[in-house]
């Protein structure tokens, strides 16, 4: 029996399970998990953290890195104008879609092919990558997309879990370079085989997305040529 999404069926309950996280189920497409971080930082704007970050002249350094009417955009709205993009692009007869949003917890957005998924950000907390992994790993995705702003430590168990079921987690830093949430990030990129891409606008968040969105390894919605020549037309 398929588990293939379709805009008459639900999305198939995968939350019930016991013991260690197992990827033994029947679906031919991608389960897909985007873990966006909800935290306190991701309310600011662009320019806001480049101030916060002690730069003289934030607006001039913000300058440098993005241009456009985005340079005062949150960071959140950032993120919700991407996942607006990637459900847009998304052919749910290929993808189970799930989306979590995370600071200290996780916490599930509503994602259907009718509802695109709104993302919140929190007034406060910090940034822990383990509960949101460990989400996209009770759900079964075999493929999963991090984003986050923020530092947080080495998820070592569920990393070695991806790692075991050939999971890539591909990862999105949005910030400066150099920092140590971008070296965490890059760090579970490597580990699991996914892509890391660092960020300091929105526009560029944006076309991350897309870039993850469209690439034929990733391929959310790639279909290739023979296999559309195939179809036998009644």
């Amino acid at each position: 029996m398929s588990n293939l999404v379709k805009q008459s069926q639900q999305v198939p309950d995968k939350t019930k399970f016991e013991g260690e996280v197992s990827l033994d189920v029947e679906f031919s497409g991608e389960i897909l998990g985007v873990c966006i971080d909800s935290s306190g930082s991701m309310s600011t704007s662009f320019d806001e953290h480049a101030a916060v970050l002690g730069f003289d002249d934030p607006f001039k350094e913000v300058q440098v890195f993005h241009q456009g009417q985005d340079s005062f955009q949150t960071r959140s709205q950032a993120a919700q104008k991407a996942m607006n993009a990637l459900h847009e692009k998304t052919d749910f007869s290929l993808c189970d879609l799930h989306v979590w949003s995370f600071s200290d917890m996780a916490e599930p957005v509503e994602c259907a092919w009718d509802k695109k998924p709104v993302i919140h950000s929190a007034e406060s907390g910090g940034t822990n990558f383990i509960n949101p992994l460990l989400k996209a790993l009770e759900h079964r995705c075999n493929r999963i997309i991090l984003v986050s702003d923020g530092e947080a430590n080495y998820p070592e168990h569920q990393i070695a879990i991806c790692q075991k079921k050939e999971i890539p987690v591909d990862c999105i830093f949005i910030g400066q370079p150099g920092s140590s949430g971008e070296s965490t990030l890059r760090k579970i990129a490597e580990a699991t085989g996914g892509k890391f891409t660092t960020v300091n606008d929105a526009d560029s968040l944006v076309e991350s997305f897309k870039e993850l969105e469209t690439s034929e390894r990733l391929g959310l919605t790639y279909q290739p040529e023979e296999e559309k020549d195939s179809v036998i037309k009644l």
